[in-house]
Parts: structure tokens; C-alpha cells; sequence
């Protein structure tokens, strides 16, 4: 007697349908669950460092072939070994889980939801670095049309060549396709070795900057002074991104609050480039004092930034 076996594959488990359905439908507008999740993270990477500190957790982390690098690989943290998703993977959630120390799900089973660290940071990362390294949030962009104000217009839209840093940082374009490419605008972005990059004036070509009446009124109004700007980015395949708007940039002075501490971290870091850490501290010291500031003589304010 025979049988055969049927080749007809069964539809998934529902279980699993939901899962699928829940990661790429599910929008998640929550605030506390942002904030879990960002506080779970650091907890979860800081239990991962201290295992760090164990001979019997390093000894299982690293390539499976020694010395093997993967370009454009997800990274360990706290080692430098750059490996494939799924060695990272394993290397990541080795030092997650090795202490039992981080955040507990107290139901009919126990469990640690950050154990799932390992696979999504590492494919995430590797994903991210992969992305960057082929330029592709570029080559799937059809246009990004900024709307904004008549003095942007007239002073930073620019087309053609940019010669030198001062002609780069004087036009949007170029302040605008910089951090799409690379997540960042320093003025470091602004010198030949990043300028030369191809892809910047490729995307310039798709950034257009039209003129919004409102904008141009309220920048110029005494009671607003707004500096107001609005990003839409389409990609080839019709899609669109929903429209960002900014009325009120950091540094203007109905966002104080927001912006001097980050003025204070940019004096900080500043300082740190050129001063030994004990000048650093007794600069800081008078700068962020107000009333000593103000007591001090010129001079002797000037002499604490001679080395």
C-alpha cells in the first residue's frame, strides 16, 4: 500500500498573521510607550556593558571565524567586532541576557521583552549601515519641495556649483540634502571631502523651494518674526511623505528653553576641543554664572582662554 503527502502548503497560523499585521500595520501613538521603549533600551545596554565585565560572557562574542570583519556589518556594543546580523544578533542578545538583569514581564510566564534587543537592534543596524552605504531616504527620492519664505528665496536658493564652504552653507539645498544623506549637518559637512560626494548635487537637482505668502508675512512681522519652512519629500513610486513644518526654529527666542542647553552643550564641547579638562571647568564655571560673569574684569576673563 502506498500514500502520498501532500505539497499544498497550509495558511499560516493565525497567530502568526497577527504578529505580521501588528509590525508593519499597527500605528503606535502612544507617548508613555515611546518612553518605555527608550527607557528599556538604555537599561537593556547598560545590563549588556556590565556582562562586559564577565570572562565567560566575552569569551562567546565575536565572528565565528577570528578576525572576520563585515563591511557595512551591525555592530557589538562596547567591542568592535562588526559582524552579520545574525552573529551580532547572537553576540548582542548573549550580553543581554547574561546577568537576568534588566526589565521583567511578571505574567503566566516570566519573561524579559528585551530579549528581543538582540535581533532587532542588529538588523536594524545593519539594515541602517547597508542604506547608507548604497544611497538609496536618495536614489528613491522624485522631489523634495521646500515651502518657505521670500528672504529664504532670494538669499540660500541656489543651483549650480558650489565652490567653497561659504557658497555651501548659503544654500538650502545643499543644508537640506546633506542630512538626508547622512543624518547630520556640521560645518565640517560644509568642506570638499564631503562636498565632492556626488550624491549631494544629484539631490540638489530635486530639492525646489516655493514661495508661501504666509510665511513671507509672518517672517516679517514684528510680533512673530517667524522663520517659517515646510518639508514635502515624493519618492519614484508616487508615495509621499506628510508634510513637516517648523514656524519656529531652535535658537529663536520663543524656543529659549529648548535651545540653551543645547547652546550650553555646543560651548562645552567647544571648549573641550582645545582646553585641558580643569580649564574647561573653571571657564565654565565664570561663563554660566551670570552675576560672577558680569563682576569679572576683561582681561582676566580673556586670560582663562590662553593655554
Amino acid at each position: 500500500m502506498s500514500s502520498h503527502i501532500s505539497n499544498v502548503r497550509p495558511e499560516p497560523d493565525q497567530v502568526l498573521v497577527d504578529m505580521v499585521d501588528y509590525v508593519l500595520n499597527y500605528q503606535i501613538e502612544s507617548t508613555l510607550a515611546y518612553e518605555t521603549a527608550r527607557n528599556c533600551l538604555i537599561d537593556t545596554l547598560g545590563c549588556g556593558l556590565e556582562a562586559l565585565e564577565y570572562p565567560a560572557c566575552r569569551k562567546l562574542l565575536g565572528p565565528i571565524v577570528p578576525g572576520t570583519v563585515v563591511p557595512n556589518g551591525a555592530k557589538v556594543p562596547g567591542t568592535q567586532f562588526q559582524l552579520d546580523p545574525v552573529q551580532a544578533a547572537f553576540n548582542i542578545g548573549a550580553m543581554i541576557r547574561w546577568l537576568d538583569f534588566n526589565d521583567t514581564w511578571l505574567a503566566a510566564e516570566w519573561g524579559h521583552p528585551s530579549d528581543n534587543l538582540g535581533g532587532i537592534l542588529a538588523t536594524a543596524d545593519w539594515l541602517s549601515r547597508n542604506a547608507v552605504a548604497a544611497g538609496k531616504t536618495a536614489d528613491d527620492i522624485k522631489q523634495i519641495t521646500i515651502r518657505t519664505h521670500e528672504a529664504c528665496i532670494r538669499i540660500i536658493d541656489k543651483k549650480g556649483p558650489l565652490n567653497n564652504p561659504a557658497d555651501r552653507d548659503h544654500c538650502i539645498q545643499y543644508m537640506v540634502a546633506v542630512p538626508v544623506l547622512f543624518g547630520r549637518l556640521t560645518a565640517g559637512d560644509y568642506e570638499d571631502n564631503i562636498a565632492s560626494d556626488p550624491r549631494i548635487d544629484a539631490l540638489r537637482d530635486k530639492i525646489a523651494c516655493v514661495e508661501d505668502p504666509t510665511f513671507t508675512a509672518n517672517y516679517h512681522d514684528p510680533e512673530k518674526r517667524s522663520i517659517a519652512n515646510a518639508l514635502t519629500v515624493e519618492f519614484n513610486d508616487g508615495s509621499k511623505l506628510d508634510e513637516i513644518v517648523c514656524e519656529y526654529p531652535i535658537g529663536h527666542k520663543r524656543r529659549r528653553t529648548d535651545g540653551i542647553p543645547l547652546l550650553e552643550d555646543k560651548f562645552r564641547t567647544n571648549l573641550a576641543r582645545v582646553f585641558p579638562t580643569k580649564q574647561q571647568n573653571r571657564i565654565l564655571e565664570v561663563s554660566l554664572d551670570q552675576k560672577a560673569l558680569e563682576a569679572m574684569p576683561v582681561h582676566e576673563y580673556v586670560d582663562m582662554y590662553v593655554i
